[in-house]
């Protein structure tokens, strides 16, 4: 399962450079997360990284899983996922971040989508969305926004 299901993001590409691309959530039912996945305009080249990272343990921004996705070129616009192993087991009702590296930009999202506040999708909660071009977003929180950027957990409810 994930927030986005098969939605296709409605606004992008965005950006013109390297940028880091978050989105903070909460898991509203407890299980395990599977990797994640971004959606990427086809020829758009480039590794890309996730981290997730736990907002409310000791550091700020402890870094819970890490993955990259392989640089495929893209042959079509669409999903692409990045898995890892062993699987995550978060907390429910906890905020996380999820962070992915854009190095040549080139993200998706859908403007204002978290406008009225948290939006749930399958056991998935998004909180906000962010984008930043600092290196440090594991020890600087980045200024967040209401749109919903097209990065996606994989989540296998219990």
């Amino acid at each position: 399962m994930s927030w986005w299901g098969s939605t296709v993001p409605p606004t992008g590409p965005q950006g013109t450079g390297a940028t880091w691309v978050g989105v903070d959530f909460e898991l509203l039912v407890p299980g395990r997360i599977a990797g994640f996945r971004l959606y990427q305009q086809a020829g758009n080249s480039g590794t890309h990284f996730a981290a997730l990272m736990n907002l409310q343990v000791l550091p700020v921004g402890q870094l819970q899983a890490i993955a990259k996705f392989e640089d495929n070129g893209a042959p079509s616009t669409g999903w692409y996922q990045a898995w890892f192993h062993p699987w995550f087991r978060p907390q429910t009702n906890q905020d996380y971040r999820l962070a992915v590296y854009f190095g040549f930009s080139g993200f998706f999202r859908q403007n204002n989508a978290l406008a009225a506040g948290d939006v749930a999708h399958n056991g998935i909660s998004f909180i906000n969305s962010w984008q930043s071009t600092a290196l440090g977003i594991f020890s600087a929180a980045p200024t967040t926004n209401k749109n919903a950027n097209a990065i996606d957990i994989l989540f296998q409810p219990d």
